[in-house]
């Protein structure tokens, strides 16, 4: 039976909406809005410590304005088995600190994940997410970074698939739309 692994955090989880929102509100000059435009224009301005900020209020007490990725939920139906495996901090780094482990179990059960995938992990350290994949028997994982599955402890046994919405990536096994995955 295969075990498919997969991420969390713009993978599942999609920040654009909220995004757009803090770009709208703090009057960013960005277009498209998106995580990487967002935070290499913060680095350029010298601003780094907002986009930790940012971070930190995407990933928790604004998290509910994000969505699923785009045909997520009708390909995970057809998954014999599935587990969520996230690298996360338990805490944010924002000056207001939150708990981003608690925001994202939320954001699962409100959009219905957690009655179809009941393993849930969210480690706090890249190395931890490595070992867990390893140690869930995961058959494939599918994560949106590519520094996870080329990282030289990832699971050499398991299928590594980049999700890549925006089709950036030359990575060899990849898609952009769930509806693709196969």
């Amino acid at each position: 039976m295969s075990i498919i692994g997969i991420d969390f955090d713009n993978t599942i989880i999609r920040y654009e909406p909220v995004l757009e929102e803090i770009v709208k509100e703090r009057g960013y000059p960005i277009s498209p809005v998106t995580k990487t435009a967002l935070r290499d224009y913060l680095r350029v301005i010298g601003e780094e410590s907002v986009w930790t900020e940012i971070q930190g209020l995407i990933y928790g007490p604004r998290i509910d304005g994000a969505s699923v990725a785009q045909g997520f939920i009708d390909k995970l139906k057809t998954f014999n088995k599935a587990v969520i495996i996230s690298h996360k901090t338990k805490l944010s780094y924002s000056k207001d600190s939150f708990n981003l482990h608690d925001s994202a179990k939320r954001w699962l059960e409100n959009h219905g994940i957690t009655k179809i995938v009941k393993d849930v992990f969210f480690e706090e350290t890249k190395e931890a997410k490595l070992k867990r994949i390893d140690s869930e028997n995961c058959t494939v994982f599918i994560d949106d970074l590519t520094e996870i599955l080329m990282d030289p402890l990832f699971p050499k046994t398991v299928r590594a698939v980049l999700y890549d919405p925006y089709n950036e990536s030359t990575y060899p096994d990849r898609f952009s739309n769930w509806g693709d995955f196969k």
